[in-house]
């Protein structure tokens, strides 16, 4: 059954059109020219989304709305208006718009932004819908680009030797740091942070060091450590067995700084064999989702919706400011939905405006290629590799039966038969010859 769309608007034409351009997106739609004519329409049977003007004849669009809230709190509301006056803007928001939009509309973006009510107002598939949040401060996502960092950061969670935590500004430094030191020996201990800028000679770096001797100190953005400092740290490393253990955290890459004179490679070395690499947000979008479920600030029903228009929007994004900025968006995007599922609308306008960027095969392809397993094949190996998975994605889809698969994609029956034993070397009845 088509969803069922109520469009109150008292203009005859623009009703017209809008009728005509609601019917031809296949939704079942009905008509009221007031807000009286509305109500009783509302109460007559169930509607998935309204949309609604504000200047009727007899009630004002905002008092309508006002009673669709109170009596249908979950029904998709797009309020219209003929003044885009702020205050429109603000009033439609405060009381309950799941959208709002300002004549003379744009047709395209109008149905867009039906689609995406429509899509508020059902329940969003297990593809579409964010995780559960996760009920521990572990690292969100499981992207390919993450793989070495997780290997990683569970050696350090072993290991009593200085680590360096890499990555841009935003990635999960301070988380990481946090994980080592909560899953290690000394997490019975406390962990303090110190801006390495701040420790200007051989003394300050001494105070932090005893200040907490048996717990976990991190150095906050390394390749700003003071020379004196490092000369200390150097020597200390070499000398001294005991003292709290070291977790660094750099933005940048401290080979550049070791070539501009600016650190010393010998604490670089010191640090490196426990480095753990942070990719930047725009090689892990396949994590958004979750990232989506984990940090949007929660209301009285819990963490909020996303339409799949939203999780695009957010996974197009090149995000410079990686997770710390991807936290401010939703927080805004939040609190712009007021409890409603967050539409693409609801985003920040730069993000939600940004035309789409690489397709989704492109960002797995990206997420792939950041294995370094799969990035150390050569270019046979890597055609190879994807035929195996892209035919054993399609096999199943032709009841595992090799020659309706050949036939399906117009090759010779023998030639999908070689690449199918290809997939298979040890097991050459593995596929029905049928």
């Amino acid at each position: 059954m088509p969803p069922r769309i109520l469009l109150v608007e008292d203009e005859p034409s623009l009703a017209a059109a809008l009728e005509i351009a609601l019917r031809r997106s296949g939704y079942a739609l009905d008509t009221a020219a007031s807000g009286r004519a509305a109500l009783d329409r509302l109460a007559s049977q169930p509607w998935d989304a309204v949309v609604l003007d504000i200047g009727l004849p007899d009630l004002s669009g905002l008092d309508v709305l006002a009673a669709i809230r109170r009596d249908l709190p979950n029904l998709p509301v797009l309020v219209i208006t003929a003044h885009g006056h702020l205050d429109n803007a603000i009033a439609a928001r405060k009381a309950g718009a799941s959208d709002y939009m300002v004549k003379p509309l744009d047709l395209r973006q109008f149905q867009a932004s039906v689609a995406a009510l429509i899509e508020s107002s059902r329940p969003l598939s297990p593809a579409n819908s964010p995780s559960p949040r996760p009920a521990s401060p572990l690292f969100v996502g499981g992207a390919p680009a993450l793989q070495r960092a997780f290997a990683a950061i569970a050696r350090a969670c072993a290991s009593h030797d200085p680590t360096i935590i890499t990555g841009p500004s935003g990635s999960g430094k301070s988380l990481t740091a946090a994980i080592i030191h909560e899953r290690s020996p000394r997490s019975a201990h406390a962990c303090t942070t110190v801006p390495a800028s701040s420790l200007t000679d051989a003394a300050a770096l001494l105070a932090s060091l005893d200040a907490n001797p048996n717990g976990s100190l991190v150095l906050d953005q390394l390749e700003s450590l003071p020379t004196p400092a490092q000369d200390a740290l150097a020597s200390l490393l070499r000398n001294r067995p005991k003292g709290p253990r070291l977790i660094a955290t750099a933005s940048s890459d401290l080979r550049d700084a070791i070539r501009l004179n600016r650190f010393r490679e010998d604490l670089y070395y010191q640090f490196s064999p426990g480095e753990i690499p942070l990719p930047p947000l725009h090689e892990r979008r396949s994590d958004i989702p979750a990232l989506c479920a984990a940090l949007a600030p929660s209301g009285p029903d819990g963490p909020p919706e996303f339409t799949s228009s939203a999780l695009a929007a957010l996974q197009s994004w090149p995000w410079p400011g990686n997770v710390t900025e991807l936290r401010h968006v939703l927080a805004y995007a939040t609190h712009a939905a007021a409890g409603s599922p967050i539409l693409r609308s609801h985003l920040p306008p730069h993000i939600a405006a940004a035309p789409p960027g690489s397709s989704t095969l492109d960002h797995a392809l990206t997420e792939w290629l950041a294995d370094p397993a799969i990035a150390a094949l050569s270019w046979d190996g890597l055609v190879a590799a994807l035929e195996s998975r892209l035919l054993a994605q399609l096999l199943p889809r032709f009841d595992h039966k090799p020659t309706r698969l050949a036939s399906a994609l117009g090759i010779h029956r023998s030639t999908l038969r070689q690449k199918l034993a290809r997939m298979n070397p040890d097991d050459g009845d593995a596929f029905p010859r049928t």
